[in-house]
């Protein structure tokens, strides 16, 4: 006779009763502790408490139903649970770690994260079958996937978005040099996790078969009805906006898996409004206008034409809270005669070095590219034209120099493309290099400047120089020596912000020998320096500059994070001026002051900033000083950024079609 299945009710001891209330009871109790408690304030005497009840109470339940057998009737209950309910804990699970220990998900995007968690966990169910080894790979792979925005938030200071996986090669050179701290209730977190794993593991029997899904077809069925829904709800997922200067707050508070399938859309470079070939000659006309710009330019022609961008280079003494024991550049504050200062805004902060680089060096905006993309990585496959090219075609000789490992960012090829002739990194420096902490000293770099421009024969010279001594990270294990010669006032210590507080002090200093030298050099001389972004610091150091909670800056507020100090010096008489720009228009005002030839492309940007002087961080910033959102632009400025895309598109995408007569001198 065949064994009846299922459970009969009838034969539920009091025990079993027990074990059910209790383990209710226990779910209740966890559920109402992760979603209450102020993790942000847990300490590690709390988390062990919360873990040691977790516990408890499992090994209660497991040995009052004797846990020896796996098929008792509290094990199937929990097995089941287990199944059902694991979607929603990794969703959970993976919140709490981007939110670092806090629930920030509205209720009303609840639904849309769970389904999206769902279809991953189902996939993988239909897959592999079992479901121990399904529910502990769904778990890991969720748990490395917050992860890795927690330390890439943690490191640069902004969120890990899907374009960042084309700079993996670039973050393992520096890895090494960051100390990675998880915090106690992601510790909590994942403790928790590995005990419910661990769980599995032992205990766990059901696989797809106990559901009833017996035949492969009907799994292949169910894994491409869930992949054709995910594609045919693509519209659904990219219909909603993304703000990109808070992205770690749409994380928390939209969901991190529907985030990240928000951002595929950027993924995918969209032609501007109008765009054709012809429309490139109109938006050049239109963009320029009547005006002259670089067509009557009497001033003196350097020789010598150096740009410095200089690592996390950043002036927080425009801040009215910032109390520092000195003035870390005051050096740069003091020069007075023969300079132009101001800020730049630039498109990264805490990181992404080359995006900074790649707005100088070629005019384009990182603002109108797929959110999260890296032009070196992507878009440099063929001549870049730019500020080497431009400068190259007024015979001067042309040198990059990296006191760093060469392969970064892929920039061999992309000088290359750029029409640098030589670069200079570690690997052919010549000479000993001083470090600072683990980093090539900036004197080391200006050393090998002033060697370069006294070995040289007749020929104007342009040299880019990348600096290294100030890349974080900034904490103790990093130091290797080097002590902090700053010190903050306020009620909180951070050590990391004084330590880099006291590497911009060396910065300060090392510009000013360089500056010294040239002053004594009879060629004519221009020096350039620029910060690439603000370094990535405690973030307690950061509310204290803005007297608020940085995750509660708004779209205009968060601008003030991508502001960095630049300085244009000469050895020979230029009108003092400060102003301020973005940095995609710096390269021209850089051959603009140097009194050089400048392209179409150049003209228009110069001509542009006149009208909008600052394309910054999903905004723009006029003349007036009057900030707009990007999609609420007036129609003047909509029209004049829309014309800068047209043109930008036809330099760096539409590769069989560009108007090389708009970008090159000849």
């Amino acid at each position: 006779m065949e064994k009846e299945r299922g459970f009969n009710f009838s034969r539920i001891s009091k025990k079993k009763i027990f074990n059910i209330i209790f383990f209710i009871l226990f779910i209740m109790l966890d559920f109402k502790i992760i979603m209450n408690i102020n993790m942000e304030s847990i300490n590690l005497k709390q988390a062990f408490i919360i873990l040691f009840e977790n516990v408890l109470a499992l090994v209660v339940l497991l040995r009052n139903e004797n846990a020896d057998k796996k098929n008792t009737f509290i094990i199937r209950i929990i097995n089941v649970f287990s199944v059902f309910a694991s979607p929603f804990g990794a969703m959970v699970l993976g919140q709490l770690i981007v939110g670092d220990g806090t629930w920030g998900l509205y209720p009303e995007y609840i639904c849309i994260n769970l389904i999206l968690y769902m279809c991953v966990y189902i996939i993988l169910f239909m897959i592999i079958k079992k479901a121990h080894i399904t529910i502990c790979l769904y778990f890991m792979l969720v748990s490395v996937l917050a992860l890795t925005n927690y330390f890439v938030n943690m490191f640069r200071g902004t969120a890990f978005v899907l374009m960042d996986i084309n700079s993996v090669g670039t973050a393992l050179e520096v890895v090494g040099n960051y100390r990675f701290e998880i915090s106690t209730a992601i510790c909590l977190c994942l403790f928790a996790t590995l005990i419910f794993l661990l769980y599995q593991i032992d205990f766990q029997t059901l696989d797809v078969t106990l559901l009833g899904i017996n035949s492969g077809w009907l799994r292949c069925v169910i894994v491409l009805g869930i992949v054709i829904g995910l594609y045919c709800g693509k519209n659904f997922f990219e219909a909603e906006d993304l703000y990109m200067w808070a992205i770690n707050g749409e994380y928390i508070n939209k969901g991190y898996l529907y985030k990240l399938l928000n951002e595929f859309k950027y993924l995918e470079v969209q032609k501007p409004e109008g765009y054709s070939i012809e429309k490139v000659d109109e938006s050049i006309s239109e963009l320029v206008g009547d005006k002259n710009i670089g067509t009557k330019n009497m001033l003196t022609t350097p020789k010598n034409l150096i740009v410095i961008m200089n690592e996390s280079l950043a002036d927080f003494g425009e801040f009215s809270n910032y109390i520092a024991s000195e003035d870390v550049l005051s050096y740069i504050h003091s020069l007075n005669g023969n300079a132009r200062k101001g800020f730049l805004y630039v498109p990264s902060f805490g990181g992404g070095t080359s995006d900074t680089e790649y707005e100088v060096l070629t005019g384009n905006s990182k603002e109108f590219m797929p959110v999260g993309s890296n032009a070196y990585q992507l878009y440099c496959k063929r001549l870049q034209y730019g500020l080497a090219n431009t400068l190259k075609e007024q015979n001067y000789t042309t040198i990059a120099i990296h006191p760093y490992y060469a392969n970064g960012w892929n920039r061999p090829q992309v000088y290359s493309k750029m029409q640098f002739d030589e670069f200079i990194t570690l690997e052919n420096w010549g000479e000993e290099i001083n470090n600072i902490r683990e980093y090539a000293s900036d004197r080391s770099a200006y050393n090998k400047i002033k060697h370069i421009a006294e070995n040289k024969d007749d020929e104007n010279l342009f040299i880019f120089c990348v600096t290294m001594q100030n890349h974080g990270g900034y904490d103790e294990n990093s130091a290797n020596g080097f002590k902090t010669s700053v010190s903050l006032s306020y009620s909180a210590e951070y050590p990391m912000a004084e330590t880099y507080l006291s590497l911009e002090k060396e910065s300060d200093a090392a510009f000013k020998e360089l500056v010294e030298y040239f002053e004594s050099v009879d060629e004519p001389t221009m020096l350039v320096m620029y910060g690439d972004h603000w370094p990535s610091l405690e973030e307690g150091f950061f509310w204290a500059l803005f007297e608020k909670d940085v995750n509660t800056l708004n779209w205009k507020e968060v601008q003030q994070e991508h502001r960095t100090p630049y300085i244009i010096w000469t050895n020979y008489t230029l009108d003092s001026e400060n102003e301020d720009m973005s940095s995609n228009y710096f390269g021209s005002y850089i051959l603009e002051q140097a009194g050089l030839e400048l392209t179409e492309y150049n003209r228009a940007l110069l001509s542009m900033k006149e009208k909008i002087p600052i394309i910054g961080t999903g905004a723009i910033c006029d003349s007036m000083g009057k900030w707009y959102k990007m999609d609420e632009l007036p129609k003047e400025y909509e029209e004049l950024v829309n014309c800068y895309k047209i043109v930008q598109y036809n330099n760096v995408f539409d590769r069989k079609n560009r108007v090389d007569s708009v970008f090159d001198l000849n």
